[in-house]
């Protein structure tokens, strides 16, 4: 694991390509983030590729989606008239949802990003990584969402003259820049800080 961190860590990204001329992003940077991202894509290194992703950031949103979701549905709904059933003494309600404080809230988020990887690594032993040999990638437009969070798109340009533009986002976590992919909420938008 020691080697997929250190791949993901790495130094300047330069990035080359026929006819290109070479872009080198300073280390630690939110575009070296990215460009350690696609590498590690392009090498096929599965560890280095979820190093390079935050995982907890992507949980934490649909986390607080689903909770924002859940709330609303409860207040359309008002007050169960349910009756109370007495219980003897030190006995918890079955019918109560369970107290969830700030330790309990953050095992369900990284349960959450747990769940997101395993997803992530799934989907790529299953269907493959995508072809990046001969891609060259550029970044435009950068975008600070938050003091925390860049917004860039990014441009890959394929052998064979196509291009493909996607939006992609950097968070600052513990681990340092990281890429995420927003999920998407229940109104069927990417949920974005």
């Amino acid at each position: 694991m020691r080697s997929s961190a250190a791949a993901c860590l790495g130094v300047a990204i330069v990035l080359t390509g026929c006819n290109t001329k070479s872009v080198v992003y300073e280390p630690g940077s939110p575009e070296a983030a990215v460009m350690r991202f696609d590498e590690a894509m392009k090498m096929h290194n599965l560890d280095a590729a979820v190093e390079c992703r935050a995982f907890e950031r992507e949980a934490e949103l649909e986390f607080k989606d689903r909770e924002a979701a859940k709330k609303k549905s409860d207040s359309k709904e008002g007050p169960k008239k349910t009756p109370t059933p007495q219980l003897p003494a030190g006995v918890a309600d079955p019918s109560m949802p369970p107290v969830v404080d700030d330790r309990d809230e953050r095992t369900l988020i990284n349960q959450f990003a747990g769940i997101r990887e395993f997803y992530f690594r799934d989907n790529l032993i299953q269907k493959g990584y995508p072809n990046l040999n001969g891609v060259t990638t550029t970044l435009k437009d950068k975008k600070q969402i938050d003091d925390s969070t860049v917004l860039f798109t990014k441009i890959q340009k394929f052998p064979d003259g196509q291009t493909k533009e996607q939006e992609v986002y950097v968070v600052r976590t513990a681990k340092g820049w990281q890429v995420y992919e927003p999920p998407v909420g229940a109104d069927g938008k990417p949920l974005v800080p």
